[in-house]
């Protein structure tokens, strides 16, 4: 669970600085989650699947660390095969 905090604080210091304040608070809601590895999961589940999910492309694109690369790249054990899929498709804009 370690590493998903980690990660999650990446996300939202360059969701901070790329995207703006609004979107770290929405994003910083994650740290309600951090007593439970299942809820954690489930909380990011959540906002990749939401209506903010286009956030994710934008910070991949202007070289951030968003949501969908940490479900792809650094944690995908943790998430779904419908996860992994929706991810691919968020970064591929469709």
């Amino acid at each position: 669970m370690q590493d998903l905090v980690f990660l999650l604080q990446r996300c939202e210091d360059d969701t901070r600085s790329l995207l703006g304040p609004l979107a770290a608070q929405r994003l910083g809601n994650w740290r309600k989650q951090v007593s439970s590895q299942t809820a954690l999961i489930e909380y990011v589940q959540r906002l990749l699947w939401g209506e903010h999910c286009g956030n994710g492309k934008t910070l991949d694109d202007q070289g951030g660390l968003s949501l969908e690369r940490i479900v792809l790249d650094h944690l995908p054990n943790l998430f779904t095969d419908a996860d992994r899929e929706q991810e691919k498709r968020t970064l591929a804009g469709i």
